[in-house]
């Protein structure tokens, strides 16, 4: 630390003036500082030379700074030394670039993870930036799903064009999956404000379906925020994506936020233990008119262990049998349960399939794509 101290006050200011200060600016002081600093510390004996392209031998002072010291050591003392210089303009600096991240107009891209992961999170940006719209034509469902759709839409646009600021079909409609008779038609919707009046409009539009209609509502300050369920996050980032979950409505003054895979691996590990929970709370409280909701809530499980590995399959019988097959349990029957809807025999699995869950998956702190494992060592 003493040679560090002692090597700052011989050539700080030369470094930062000749490296950090822009060579091509003229007027900010650089040649009144070296000149300063040659009669001011003429017994410390620095070292100058008038060009870096002119410098092709380093003296003995700069051993530590250029050959021996990392780049991170390098780098810290540099970010030091402008802050000392700038200190209150980057202060504010940081203010207005903190406002203009949460207002839209910048993302935010996490840094600490490895360069590769880092880039593809800046060219899935690059590549989302516009939004395609899916017209309620052509989704690819059966043809009552299809009408319904439509219907919804067209009355969103009749009577809360100006209110409705974004409309997306999620669930097995958009993946193409639908299950007829058995699935529900999801939405999610973005309001400028999340109102008793325009919620009960909303009501009274999905109410008349013959098809169960599952939605969700944020308001537009809520959803920008990224203030939203796991089920809207992942939406988001395959929307962004542009793979299968594109929205009918989406206007511009709604600044869509960016979802990173990282970030939404970490937001399913994190609902993971509470999910697990709710399951046991169905099994135990055995109520029968629960078991739609018990096996979403097994398959959901299912979804997010298969993301953290990098797997999104899309209808229940990919989920079901890839989750088999990575976690050496029992396959889950989708066709038989969506038949049947036995609740005992489900609660039956669920007991099994969360003992498996507990026993295998092993989840770490940190969510990166090469360190989760299986607790078995199988490679997947």
């Amino acid at each position: 630390m003493q040679l560090l101290e002692k090597f700052i006050k011989k050539v700080l200011i030369y470094v930062y003036i000749t490296i950090v200060t822009p060579n091509v600016v003229d007027g900010c002081g650089k040649t009144t500082q070296i000149n300063l600093l040659k009669k001011t510390a003429e017994n410390l004996n620095p070292y100058f030379h008038e060009s870096l392209d002119k410098y092709y031998k380093m003296p003995a002072e700069f051993n530590w700074w250029f050959k021996e010291s990392s780049p991170e050591e390098f780098c810290e003392n540099i970010y030091h030394a402008v802050y000392l210089r700038n200190g209150e303009r980057l202060a504010v600096r940081a203010k207005v670039l903190q406002k203009q991240i949460k207002d839209g107009k910048y993302v935010l891209i996490e840094g600490d993870r490895s360069i590769e992961e880092v880039n593809k999170d800046i060219v899935d940006l690059c590549n989302s930036r516009k939004i395609v719209i899916k017209h309620p034509h052509d989704f690819n469902v059966p043809i009552l799903y299809k009408k319904e759709i439509e219907r919804i839409c067209e009355e969103i646009n009749r009577n809360l064009i100006n209110d409705v600021l974004f409309l997306m079909v999620t669930g097995s409609c958009a993946r193409n999956t639908v299950i007829e008779n058995w699935s529900d038609i999801d939405l999610i919707l973005v309001l400028k404000e999340n109102t008793h009046f325009y919620r009960e409009s909303l009501k009274n539009i999905f109410s008349c379906s013959p098809i169960k209609i599952g939605y969700t509502i944020y308001s537009q300050k809520h959803f920008e925020n990224l203030e939203v369920d796991f089920k809207t996050a992942f939406a988001i980032y395959q929307m962004r994506k542009k793979d299968y979950y594109f929205p009918t409505i989406c206007k511009e003054k709604l600044n869509i936020p960016f979802v990173s895979k990282s970030k939404l691996k970490n937001y399913g590990k994190n609902i993971l233990p509470s999910l697990a929970h709710t399951i046991t709370r169905i099994v135990y409280d055995k109520d029968k008119s629960m078991a739609n909701k018990l096996f979403k809530g097994i398959t959901h499980i299912m979804r997010i262990v298969l993301f953290l590995y990098d797997y999104n399959p899309k209808s229940y019988y990919e989920v079901a049998d890839k989750y088999s097959k990575i976690s050496l349990s029992e396959k889950l029957d989708v066709e038989w349960h969506i038949k049947n809807k036995n609740f005992e025999q489900l609660c039956k699995f669920a007991i099994g399939f969360l003992d498996n869950y507990y026993e295998h998956v092993v989840l770490p702190q940190e969510i990166h794509d090469s360190n989760l494992h299986w607790d078995n060592n199988k490679e997947v």
